[in-house]
């Protein structure tokens, strides 16, 4: 079941728990659909639970593009880190990245993303591999995937790497207005 169908789902009796996402867990409970009972954070701690992808024609025919994007994308990740505070956008960013989230997503909401806990992004871009690698054992375990390719097979550090190295390691406040 996609997140988008958790709050039907327990508006209508359908489920009686799910885990969830932000902010899909914020406008459940302000449905009053359900109660939060744990953060995948205090269940999961550190959990990867999405990466930026490559395609490899990308890579291999466009990698000055590539280290390009992934410049900008690490710059955009440091804004918006420079936007959390107390586990909210409520940081000197804040503002700011609200406004672009409401313009730019479909939650139009600015209320509802001032109250979600955001998601944690790694300003270095370091992805956690290990995270990574024991939810794809649990998804070769259940049978949903072959195993045949894994994470080790297919995560490229290289272009963070070259990124991190040209803007320096990420310090807290340095992209703040």
């Amino acid at each position: 079941m996609g997140f988008a169908q958790h709050p039907p789902a327990l508006a209508n009796g359908a489920i009686d728990a799910s885990i969830t996402n932000e902010p899909t867990s914020t406008f459940i409970q302000r449905q009053g659909s359900a109660i939060r009972f744990a953060g995948n954070d205090e269940f999961y701690p550190n959990q990867q639970t999405a990466v930026l992808l490559y395609g490899e024609p990308f890579i291999k025919n466009r990698r000055p593009v590539a280290l390009k994007f992934m410049r900008a994308y690490l710059r955009a990740v440091r804004f918006y880190n420079d936007a959390l505070a107390d586990g909210r956008l409520a940081g000197p960013n804040g503002p700011e990245v609200v406004s672009i989230l409401t313009k730019y997503s479909a939650l139009k909401d600015a209320d509802l993303y001032r109250v979600i806990t955001p998601p944690a992004i790694d300003p270095n871009g370091v992805v956690n591999v290990e995270s990574l690698t024991k939810d794809w054992q649990f998804f070769k375990d259940t049978g949903q995937l072959d195993g045949k390719v894994g994470p080790a097979d297919i995560v490229d550090t290289s272009f963070v790497a070259e990124a991190v190295a040209a803007l320096g390691p990420y310090v807290a406040g340095s992209s703040a207005k």
